[in-house]
């Protein structure tokens, strides 16, 4: 699995706060630990899905391994920044250098504005995008983590959602 490596840290509790009090969710494919037990967690195999009460904020992680072609940071980034993806009308406010990852990809994170598709909110978030394009055959995959939130109410949920995305863990199940 690409991506195994590239996940698997320390799964410490974060600390808490006296608003909060951090819950660990373990499912059958990732690890994590959430604000409290009313956040809303979805799992696939290679997806996880994590949302606030509410569900106006959000933290997800998905990842895609033997693809038929290399992947390009700007492939990644536009497929989940698109309306396939539940967001259009993207405006980029700025973009990282790229990096070079664990697993021996290259990442790029990325913020941006958006108008969410089913409720009409703009959202502002961050794209952590890493593509693993092991030349000449491959396999070839990628990784994102996205973080977004009403861009009125980004300055609430900014930390919040961070500290999400550093805490999931891919349990390498599968």
């Amino acid at each position: 699995m690409v991506c195994a490596a590239l996940l698997l840290a320390a799964v410490a509790a974060p600390a808490a706060s006296a608003a909060s009090l951090w819950v660990h969710w373990e499912g059958r494919y990732f690890t994590c630990w959430i604000p409290n037990d009313h956040w809303q967690v979805v799992e696939s195999s290679n997806t996880l899905d994590i949302s606030s009460p509410t569900g106006t904020a959000a933290v997800s992680f998905g990842y895609a391994t033997n693809g038929p072609a290399p992947y390009s940071l700007t492939g990644v980034r536009k497929l989940l920044l698109s309306p396939q993806a539940g967001l259009k009308s993207v405006r980029l406010l700025a973009q990282g250098r790229t990096f070079a990852t664990g697993g021996g990809g290259v990442g790029q994170v990325s913020k941006f504005l958006a108008l969410r598709t089913r409720d009409r909110t703009t959202v502002r978030g961050v794209l952590t995008a890493e593509v693993f394009n092991n030349r000449p055959y491959g396999p070839y995959g990628f990784a994102a983590y996205l973080r977004l939130a009403p861009a009125d109410q980004w300055n609430q949920w900014s930390q919040t959602l961070a500290t999400i995305q550093k805490r999931i863990v891919n349990l390498g199940r599968g």
